[in-house]
Formats: C-alpha cells, structure tokens, sequence
C-alpha cells in the first residue's frame, strides 16, 4: 500500500519539460566526444538562444506574480510588510 502512496519525482514533472531544454550539441565536442574547434557563431547562437529562454521565463514569472497581487492584494501588502521588517531586523544596527 505504501507503495502506491509514493509518487516518484516524474510525476511532478510536465512531459515537455521532463527531457530538460535542448540547447544543441555541446560546443567543443564532435558527435563522438572528441575536441573539435570551437566555432563563435555557433556559440553565439546558443548564448542568445539561451538568454531570450531566460527573458521568457522571467517575464512570464513576472506576470504571474502580478496577477497574484492585483487578485489579493491584501494578502499582497502584508506579505511585503513581513519581507520588510524581516529585512529590517537582520539589517539593524546595534547601538
């Protein structure tokens, strides 16, 4: 019964994001694992590819935090208060 009760880590992965992103072949390497030259355009190419992926997420990120706020808004202010006077406290100088 146990068993049954213990979902694995898959489970809790969505299908088009379990085999991770795919950035291409590794840079430096051929199709076997041998070194080859590394080619800048190609490098480019991952490097710009790889940080509009992050802006998407971010901003999606973003937006979903900003129509959690405008949902609950109280729950929104009071939450920034606590963040506040935690910050407050582990900064405070003693005098």
């Amino acid at each position: 019964m146990s068993d049954f009760l213990t979902p694995s880590a898959d489970d809790f992965v969505p299908e088009e994001r379990a085999s991770g992103p795919d950035f291409g072949p590794v840079p430096g390497r051929d199709a076997a694992g041998g070194e080859q030259e590394a080619d800048p355009a190609r490098l480019h190419e991952a490097a710009a590819r790889a940080l509009h992926d992050f802006q998407a997420q971010w901003k999606a990120a973003g937006d979903e935090a900003m129509s959690y706020i405008r949902a609950h808004p109280g729950k929104a202010a009071l939450a920034g208060l606590g963040v506040g006077f935690a910050l407050g406290l582990m900064f405070r100088r003693e005098q």
